[in-house]
């Protein structure tokens, strides 16, 4: 299965009734049900903040953060070349 999503997307929480709908994630990690992210909390002095587990259909993609730190940047495109090489994989059949 191809996860739709990967490392630095910026993503919006869009579920009814989620306690967190209309913020804006980005996401540190891709699992099988969702993904953790996190909400960027300036009020911290960093750009840490909240955490969360948001699950596969509560949330909408909509873009990548340009700056990341390194080993999510890394992640990410190794996320990506993953995702192309099972999209190859499956066209070939």
């Amino acid at each position: 299965m191809i996860k739709p999503f990967h490392p630095a997307d910026i993503v919006q929480i869009t579920a009814e009734g989620h306690k967190w709908r209309g913020a804006l994630a980005i996401v540190d990690e891709v699992k099988g049900w969702g993904v953790l992210a996190h909400v960027p909390c300036i009020a911290t002095g960093t750009l840490d903040g909240i955490y969360l587990r948001i699950k596969n259909g509560e949330i909408e993609l909509c873009g990548a953060a340009r700056l990341a730190p390194p080993e999510t940047i890394k992640a990410r495109a190794q996320s990506i070349e993953t995702a192309n090489n099972l999209s190859a994989e499956k066209s070939r059949k």
